[in-house]
């Protein structure tokens, strides 16, 4: 069953990876992103186990459950146990669209910014692969502008590595994790993503990055110079898309 759930996906050029266990899930999901969780099963009842275990530690994640069984009560044990969806297996087409619905209702209603390109100070313009801000106009490229406008609609998120890659460059690119760092790297620089400028674009240790808007007295904090008080008799001055199995 998953295996077949994941070559529908697959085909339609999503980005798949299968779980034989939800512990496995669960133990990838704390240093990788995913947009939603389909769990195949024999039935909706022999799904509720995994779908408990994900929803406790994850209840914002989209959960979709995908079984054999075309009949109400499938459905209504799937929903009444906490899935965001059933669908019972038969036509691709329908179950891509449900999934493809699935996604952009957990964005809009969890992220305002899902699809926007205007944030504060930060206007893109896709068109030209541009970003207009304070201190001027910034041409990137094309990846540098995919990139950036994927971590303001992901503000305070952390990213994974694996995530990032294959959003920007895409599922079959041989991209060097190197090659992120690099474009992180001049993002920070072309548009001023440090904390004097109220945005602290961060590596996060083994899972990705992350871009955060911090709160306008920290700026202000960090742009003030600093003030160093020496004592009398002192020399010096005084003392930061995955499918699993139901198991």
């Amino acid at each position: 069953m998953s295996q077949t759930v994941r070559q529908i996906f697959c085909n339609a050029e999503h980005h798949c990876h299968i779980f034989r266990r939800s512990d496995a899930l669960l133990l990838k999901l704390q240093r990788d992103t995913f947009d939603l969780v389909v769990i195949a099963a024999a039935s909706s009842q022999a799904a509720l186990p995994a779908l408990s275990r994900l929803k406790r530690k994850h209840s914002a994640m989209p959960m979709m459950v995908v079984s054999h069984a075309q009949t109400e009560s499938a459905l209504l044990t799937a929903l009444d146990g906490a899935a965001d969806d059933y669908i019972a297996i038969g036509s691709d087409r329908v179950l891509l669209a449900r999934a493809q619905a699935l996604t952009r209702l957990a964005q809009s209603a969890g992220n305002e910014t899902a699809l926007s390109t205007e944030f504060d100070d930060y206007s893109f313009e896709p068109a030209g692969f541009l970003v207009r801000m304070p201190s001027g106009t910034v041409t990137l490229t094309p990846k540098e502008f995919a990139l950036a406008l994927l971590m303001f609609r992901n503000m305070s998120r952390e990213l994974s590595r694996d995530y990032l890659i294959e959003t920007v460059w895409g599922r079959r690119a041989e991209v060097a994790s190197r090659t992120l760092d690099t474009h992180a790297s001049r993002l920070r620089s072309k548009l001023r993503l440090s904390p004097e400028h109220g945005y602290l674009l961060s590596a996060v240790y083994s899972q990705g990055y992350r871009l955060d808007r911090l709160p306008e007295d920290h700026a202000l904090a960090i742009q003030a110079p600093p003030v160093a008080l020496t004592l009398p008799g002192c020399s010096g001055p005084a003392n930061k898309f995955a499918a699993t199995a139901a198991g």
